[in-house]
């Protein structure tokens, strides 16, 4: 018995030495990237697998406090110096510092946490706190103008800002589309925008959407 021959598949190698960075657009360029799902930037300019997930606090070894806390916990957090950190009611506590409150006067709003160097950025609350001497260097990270007179508009757009227009939105596809017609597909729980390709006869799906802000009559900024 003689086993059938089997033909050698082609192979390629391509091999980017540069990242460039983040691009959400449909279509990126070489050194680009949109998704890095198990990787990490940690050995810039190169990418490389994450590390391994471990568990860093377990609910079972918090540290004993002398008072009991108020207000439900908003937002967790953990740093390889100071260790975890979270915010509960108007505080924020520190792994480290157990017994010592932070007061911030801290919203009943999620939190999403940023660090920069020894400096912990508590968002939307726009406080910030130096983690070396958090009891006496921490605040208001800058001022607030809101707008109180004016219309709001938010439209759908590209990543250039212009606004598409003659959307339709339905649960089914338009009848003979013209080539690039946009079609919002509401079929789904998740509702996706779709542009008509002439060229294939599909409808394709639009990656990246964009929201673009105007008619303000003043002006809403952080400093």
């Amino acid at each position: 018995m003689r086993n059938p021959k089997l033909a050698a598949r082609k192979r390629s190698q391509e091999m980017v030495d540069v990242f460039k960075g983040y691009d959400g657009r449909d279509r990126i360029g070489e050194g680009w990237f949109e998704d890095m799902t198990n990787l990490t930037s940690s050995h810039y300019p190169l990418m490389a697998p994450r590390a391994k997930r471990k568990v860093f606090l377990d609910i079972e070894d918090l540290p004993k406090v002398e008072q009991p806390r108020e207000g439900r916990i908003t937002g967790v957090t953990s740093t390889t110096r100071w260790g975890p950190i979270y915010a509960q009611g108007e505080n924020l506590y520190i792994w480290s510092a157990p017994n010592s409150a932070i007061w911030l006067g801290l919203s009943d709003e999620v939190k999403q946490f940023v660090t920069m160097g020894n400096y912990l950025i508590v968002l939307p609350d726009m406080m910030y706190v130096d983690l070396r001497n958090p009891m006496v260097f921490c605040g208001t990270l800058g001022h607030y103008v809101e707008v109180t007179e004016g219309t709001v508009t938010c439209q759908m757009c590209d990543a250039e800002g212009n606004v598409y227009t003659d959307v339709v939105t339905a649960d089914t596809a338009p009848a003979e589309p013209q080539d690039k017609a946009l079609w919002i597909d509401t079929s789904q729980e998740t509702h996706v925008l779709k542009r008509y390709s002439a060229a294939s006869g599909e409808w394709v799906t639009v990656v990246s959407t964009y929201v673009r802000i105007s008619g303000l009559e003043g002006e809403r900024s952080w400093d």
